[in-house]
Order: C-alpha cells, then sequence, then structure tokens
C-alpha cells in the first residue's frame, strides 16, 4: 500500500482481545509471533519490547493488492499463496496476528490460509482476530498500529479491493477447525476481536 493512497479514516479504538493475546504470549520465553499484516514500527516495538518476541512479517495485504489485477483466477492463485508463504514447520510459531485479513478473502483462500495457521501453530499457541460486522465496504484496507496493550491504531489506505464477505460466527468455527475459541468480544466500531487457541494434547494420549 503506497502512501499516498493513505485516506482520511485514521481511528484509535480501544482492544480487549490483544491484551488477552499478549497475556497468553507473556508466558512464554522468547516466543515467535507471525504478523499476516504490513509491518508497522510500533507493533515491532511492541512485541520486541513488551514479550522480546522474535516477530515474523508475513505482509499478505500486499498480496491482495496485486492480485486485484491479476488476469488468472484469483481464488486459485491466492489459495496457492497462502500456502507458500505461510510454509513453516508444523508446530512451530507460538502467535499469529491475522488482523482482519480474512475479511479480503474468498472461502477457498480463507480455508487454505486457516489451515496453515492452524497446522503451524504449537499446542497453546493463540491466534488473534479480527472479522468486520459490517456487510458493506468501502474499497479500502487497513494498517493496524498496536498504541498499547488496549488500543490500536487503524489506518485506512484506499485500494481497488474491498471486502470479500462477511463471516459469520458458525463460518468462523469451522474455518479454524482444530483450533477453540478463547475470547470473543463485539466492539462498539462493529468489529468482532477474536481470540483462537491451539489445545494441548491431553495427557496420556
Amino acid at each position: 500500500m503506497r502512501p499516498d493512497q493513505r485516506t482520511s479514516g485514521d481511528s484509535i479504538f480501544t482492544t480487549r482481545g490483544l491484551g488477552r493475546f499478549v497475556q497468553y504470549l507473556d508466558k512464554l520465553r522468547s516466543p515467535t509471533v507471525i504478523d499476516l499484516g504490513p509491518g508497522v514500527g510500533s507493533s515491532v516495538a511492541f512485541f520486541g519490547e513488551r514479550l522480546g518476541c522474535k516477530l515474523i512479517v508475513e505482509d499478505l495485504f500486499t498480496e491482495l493488492e496485486h492480485s486485484a489485477g491479476q488476469t488468472e483466477p484469483e481464488s486459485d492463485r491466492l489459495a496457492s499463496v497462502m500456502r507458500e508463504r505461510l510454509d513453516y514447520k508444523a508446530d512451530s510459531i507460538d502467535g499469529v496476528l491475522c488482523w482482519d485479513v480474512f475479511d479480503y478473502l474468498d472461502k477457498l483462500s480463507a480455508e487454505s490460509l486457516a489451515q496453515q495457521i492452524v497446522r503451524i501453530l504449537k499446542p497453546g499457541g493463540a491466534v488473534f482476530a479480527l472479522f468486520s460486522e459490517c456487510r458493506l465496504s468501502e474499497r479500502c484496507l487497513a494498517k493496524y498500529a498496536i498504541v498499547d496493550t488496549e488500543h490500536i491504531e487503524s489506518r485506512t489506505y484506499s485500494t481497488a479491493r474491498s471486502r470479500t464477505r462477511w463471516w459469520g460466527s458458525r463460518d468462523v468455527c469451522k474455518l479454524f477447525h482444530g483450533l477453540t475459541i478463547g475470547e470473543s468480544y463485539l466492539l462498539k466500531i462493529q468489529i468482532r476481536e477474536m481470540l483462537f487457541l491451539k489445545p494441548r494434547p491431553t495427557a496420556g494420549l
């Protein structure tokens, strides 16, 4: 997303899910976290200084932007991208920041990404994701900058892409099959924050 695309729709909102995500990671020593959004300096500093994390930025939003003008079937291409970009070892990642990337994916691409997230997440690991509760949207993407554990800044950019679909609660549960819902919060700004956890193996099995 280019700087000249930035709109005036920036805002800071109160988050409830991020603090819970941090609490899970805070129990770990040098956790590894993947950020699926564009790298934002304040967020990188937050995880590096606050948690001593190794933060890996996999900017899937840039992939979405590039795919807007492609002539080949977008669904197939994006599904392939999701598999390739998250080709990490199974059970190797402690946390994943999805932001609202799933709002911009078709069903096939979203399922491909979710399967990879479930595969690479360590037992006991956590996923933090945002889902819009609005069915219609302007053509824009957002960068999310962490202010602190209770506040996130949304920096909005105009784009050729709009949200692809609205995910209901049942759809989200099916999408992250293999994970459990740790927390779910509906914010006043019509965003649902969700925290998913990967169960630890039951002793003796």
